[in-house]
């Protein structure tokens, strides 16, 4: 299945897949207060606030630009990476992502991204109920990245 009922269908399953997982999920995306909008304070981790937060694309570029140290993660499958992707940006599977399966360290910044928003959102709030710290969603998606008139590249299948 391709196209915006492809896209719907697999924000329907891996909503249905966190709620049997046991993880509540909020499905209204942060209301923004300015440009970079507001932060989701989610409890603490070691005395520290965790911080999960959906970031225009123009955040997003200075974030990645100035931080060294952050996890920008691709949520979308290969397929839709086929049709171009942020530099820099590693191809993750949401399933393993959401369960845990995936050895990432929580005292990293991460990035997510997917189509619209829509899949990156609810991965990001999954994240942040697991202990990590400092999760950032890209708000829009690549497609949201698209408009901005930010760039995007073709992925070189071999990398895969």
């Amino acid at each position: 299945m391709t196209g915006k009922k492809g896209l719907k269908l697999a924000g329907f399953v891996i909503v249905v897949m966190v709620m049997l997982s046991g993880w509540t999920v909020s499905m209204s995306a942060p209301q923004g207060k300015g440009e970079t909008g507001a932060a989701a304070r989610v409890g603490s981790v070691s005395g520290e606030e965790k911080i999960f937060r959906s970031i225009k694309p123009e955040e997003a570029l200075r974030l990645l630009q100035s931080r060294d140290d952050i996890l920008f993660l691709d949520v979308r499958s290969p397929q839709e990476r086929a049709q171009g992707v942020i530099a820099g940006s590693t191809q993750v599977s949401i399933f393993d992502l959401v369960k845990g399966k995936l050895p990432l360290p929580k005292d990293k910044p991460i990035l997510l991204v997917c189509a619209v928003g829509g899949r990156s959102y609810v991965a990001g709030q999954v994240l942040s109920r697991q202990g990590y710290r400092e999760v950032y969603n890209l708000s829009g998606g690549i497609n949201g990245w698209y408009r901005a008139g930010l760039p995007v590249t073709m992925e070189n299948p071999a990398a895969r």
